[in-house]
């Protein structure tokens, strides 16, 4: 038995021990509500679907590309290296670019254009000159329906990158790269689930091969097509997502060295996520709540504690037309924890209807930045990482 003097320690130490984790647990809250700063806007094209990022004018800095839908464009803000950007200039593509990837098609070091344009059935190429701005267009028409995302890499491991392509199909096209700008004249399909939004590119079994990822809101399920290492793919497995599915990334949350899967599920407002169970196979989709019609994922470490953290930009049910102005025209970030589970969702305010969201330092502060694509605004938020070093780019003014 304890005296009443060595029980009022042991209580006094125990309260202290309760207080000490209370007080972690809301420093981590604060720190995680407060990643990003205020948002700042820079103007696009009309109707922005998607933005990336790549340093396009090879200055050091990250650059920023948005495919405009309604504008047939892309439009192009270079980075000043401080987290701001120089005013758009638009290049001209396909009739309703969905998404714009940058990859260097014909190994010359300079990023080129990649789009997938939904109203003229056909993938725009513009080669990358170097300076921040792109040669005449090349296009190749798809079998595809209504093409609704691209993806960009090597999936036959011959050094050249190879175009997917996705959309309103119950397959995903691939046409292979010839390494000099240009595309094979013809593209293979593969089955996959139906009425297809997204595809990823992603070693998902580690055998060095690049394997693809369908996000299908038709069927609500992901297509995981394995490389089979002779220039295609196996036939796709399925597995459900929970909900029709908009938009599907791959990373590691659990640091097993196997490449999970998260899912925004339209429609649903929930995200899913798949960890794999071995490589190349997923366990039952773990649902966690969302934004009002989560339309875009992108998997980054923005509170840099060594975790994927996975950030939603969510549409608001504000499609085909506008009718939320106020609140739920965010970006959510959802904090993982590392070990596979996610933390309850930030809220970011964004613009109107964010379609589209990643992170990139925009400042070289080795911080991932916020970079939103506000459908029915014509710009894009941009919200700088507030826990990064003090520095900028080299080239920055």
């Amino acid at each position: 038995m304890y005296s009443k003097s060595a029980k009022s320690l042991v209580f006094k130490a125990l309260s202290l021990i309760f207080l000490g984790l209370s007080l972690t647990a809301i420093a981590d809250g604060a720190a995680a509500a407060d990643v990003f700063g205020t948002m700042s806007t820079a103007g696009t094209g009309t109707r922005p679907h998607s933005v990336r990022a790549g340093d396009v004018n090879g200055d050091g800095n990250m650059d920023i590309v948005v495919a405009n839908c309604r504008g047939n464009n892309v439009s192009v803000l270079l980075g000043n290296g401080n987290g701001s950007v120089r005013p758009k200039r638009d290049f001209s593509v396909g009739q309703c670019p969905k998404t714009a990837e940058l990859g260097d098609v014909n190994g010359d070091g300079a990023l080129d254009l990649i789009t997938a344009n939904q109203n003229s059935q056909n993938l725009s190429v513009r080669l990358g000159n170097g300076d921040g701005t792109f040669g005449t267009t090349a296009s190749y028409a798809t079998a595809v329906l209504k093409p609704h995302e691209g993806a960009v890499g090597d999936v036959n491991r011959d050094g050249k990158l190879d175009l997917v392509i996705v959309g309103n199909s119950s397959y995903v096209g691939v046409r292979r790269g010839l390494g000099n700008g240009t595309f094979a004249a013809t593209e293979r399909t593969y089955a996959t689930g139906n009425t297809l939004r997204s595809v990823t590119i992603a070693d998902l079994d580690n055998d060095g091969y690049k394997d693809i990822i369908t996000g299908n809101k038709g069927s609500s399920s992901v297509s995981v097509l394995l490389n089979n290492r002779a220039g295609g793919f196996r036939p796709q497995v399925q597995y459900a997502a929970g909900g029709p599915v908009h938009s599907v990334r791959a990373g590691d949350l659990n640091h097993d060295g196997l490449l999970d899967l998260v899912t925004a599920n339209h429609a649903k407002d929930t995200i899913s996520v798949l960890l794999a169970k071995s490589p190349g196979t997923y366990a039952k989709a773990v649902i966690y709540p969302a934004g009002v019609l989560p339309v875009s994922i992108f998997l980054s470490d923005v509170d840099m504690d060594g975790n994927l953290d996975v950030l939603v930009g969510n549409g608001n049910d504000n499609y085909p037309e506008l009718v939320n102005l106020g609140a739920g025209n965010a970006v959510s970030v959802f904090h993982g924890i590392g070990n596979g589970t996610l933390r309850p969702k930030d809220d970011y305010p964004v613009g109107q209807s964010p379609w589209s969201v990643i992170a990139a330092d925009l400042n070289c502060d080795d911080a991932p930045d916020l970079l939103a694509a506000n459908y029915w605004n014509a710009n894009i938020s941009i919200g700088l990482n507030t826990l990064g070093s003090a520095v900028t780019c080299p080239s920055a003014p």
